[in-house]
């Protein structure tokens, strides 16, 4: 069966077929002309991811689950959508029995956002929230569930609320462009995400030393004399240290790493790989937490 007939059938796009194909969750195999053919396990195949898919499951999970076939998985998948049921149901009846009282204080502790990122855009609107969003939205799709969660969401609120530094204006453009395009497409967001953790992961020895090369060509410019001095560079390093000073990386991204497991993972992996480019290229972050080469003789010593 060839791509657009497999498509068809199965009411996905050809594009998602391709994807799904790319990132190893099937093997087509194909003709002598190199078109693909999709026999009756991989349309089997196929139905399993989409249902995943439909699921809310990540695809490096997909991935997992088809390998292994883990029902326990599954049932931890069912126990979260029966307890979501549970909040949505429970939502709808406050709502109706709003309508019908008029008890606006039950209502108002009863309905609660559908995500912590709906949350949050509603509690920082302007800049402010477009810099949060386009920044962190996709690790939040999720409700708090743990009252270590909500402890640490009430510190992310308190610390934003608390910040009076203004977004630099290219900042606040580029951010506000980007979430502005990329709002509607939360779907290709996440699984950027996970493919960047992925990669970070599972990084080949080849790709490492094209990353190693970007990384000092990075550095090296940014320790150039137009980024040195030009003023919306300045800007933004202002800006960063401001947000250092104010408990960026002290009281915020710890706070983000107990919310949001997702944003765990990214952080995990992000460190990991800083710390391995640091240790070969001899690199370091000052206390404005800019990356710096460090000097010969100190490297020597």
């Amino acid at each position: 069966m060839r791509i657009n007939e497999a498509a068809e059938q199965l009411g996905l796009s050809q594009r998602a077929l391709k994807y799904y194909e790319k990132e190893g969750l099937l093997e087509v195999r194909r003709d002598e002309n190199g078109y693909r053919n999709y026999s009756a396990q991989d349309l089997e195949r196929l139905k399993k991811i989409s249902l995943y898919r439909k699921l809310g499951i990540a695809i490096k999970d997909i991935e997992s689950l088809l390998n292994i076939e883990d029902p326990a998985r599954l049932r931890e998948i069912l126990a979260q959508k029966r307890d979501q049921l549970q909040q949505d149901q429970t939502q709808l009846q406050s709502l109706e029995k709003y309508l019908n009282d008029g008890n606006l204080d039950e209502a108002f502790q009863q309905i609660d956002y559908e995500t912590i990122g709906q949350a949050i855009q509603d509690m920082f609107p302007g800049f402010t929230g477009y810099y949060f969003m386009h920044h962190f939205m996709p690790y939040l799709q999720m409700r708090i569930t743990t009252p270590e969660q909500q402890a640490a969401y009430q510190r992310i609120l308190t610390f934003w609320d608390t910040t009076t530094i203004q977004v630099p204006l290219f900042t606040r453009l580029i951010s506000y462009l980007q979430y502005k395009l990329n709002r509607l497409n939360l779907f290709d967001q996440t699984e950027t995400m996970e493919k960047r953790m992925r990669q970070m992961i599972e990084m080949s020895d080849h790709d490492y030393e094209k990353l190693k090369k970007q990384v000092l060509s990075g550095v090296k410019m940014k320790t150039s004399f137009p980024m040195k001095y030009h003023p919306a560079f300045v800007s933004q390093r202002k800006f960063m240290k401001r947000l250092q000073d104010a408990g960026y990386n002290d009281i915020f991204i710890p706070s983000m790493i107990e919310l949001s497991p997702a944003y765990k993972r990214y952080h995990d992996a992000l460190t990991a790989i800083n710390q391995r480019l640091c240790d070969d290229l001899g690199l370091y972050y000052d206390s404005n937490y800019v990356l710096r080469m460090r000097k010969k003789d100190s490297v020597q010593a």
